[in-house]
């Protein structure tokens, strides 16, 4: 059993049933903390996402395995480098550099993304701002860590949410077995 801190995007209509919540029913058998940061809007991301990252560094039990959806990501990276205790970080359609730089603490990232995710892809065009086109991509660093998952090709998932939405109950199973959390 892990440790498991989740944390979503921001642009969840329903912030009590986003779109990473479709993977907690599956993942039953772990510590769940999810980090629900309330109802922020684009610019409340911009400028809050750094608070939001200390409370979740603050709130994580020894061990934890962060799970993050699109900015959700951004988030649990920003955490990691303020809290030992994430070893590691599962990161679905992240809204993230391709090459961002991840936190020496870390023992292992893996990214699962789609070229189909077209989210991300404008996300990356904004200015003075660490969301990128990983998501679509993934990562294109020189980190050995990071693992890339193409979720089109595992799960024939497309789109920015389209694995959690449409494969929650085969990327939960993947995450566990293949992954072994």
């Amino acid at each position: 059993m892990s440790n498991v801190v989740v944390c979503r995007g921001f642009n969840e209509p329903d912030v009590d049933r986003s779109s990473i919540d479709h993977l907690l029913p599956f993942l039953n058998t772990h510590h769940i903390q999810n980090a629900n940061y309330g109802d922020f809007k684009f610019f409340g991301v911009r400028f809050f996402n750094d608070n939001i990252a200390s409370v979740i560094a603050g709130m994580s039990a020894d061990n934890s395995v962060g799970i993050g959806h699109s900015n959700g990501c951004a988030v649990l990276v920003r955490a990691a480098f303020l809290s030992e205790n994430i070893m590691r970080l599962i990161l679905i359609n992240p809204a993230l550099d391709n090459d961002t730089v991840f936190p020496d603490s870390l023992e292992r990232v893996d990214v699962f993304h789609n070229q189909y995710d077209f989210v991300v892809t404008v996300s990356r065009l904004l200015l003075f701002h660490g969301w990128g086109d990983m998501g679509n991509v993934g990562y294109q660093g020189l980190d050995k860590r990071v693992h890339n998952h193409e979720t089109s090709r595992l799960f024939s998932a497309v789109g920015h949410s389209g694995v959690l939405v449409d494969h929650a109950h085969e990327l939960a199973d993947y995450i566990q077995d293949e992954l072994f959390i």
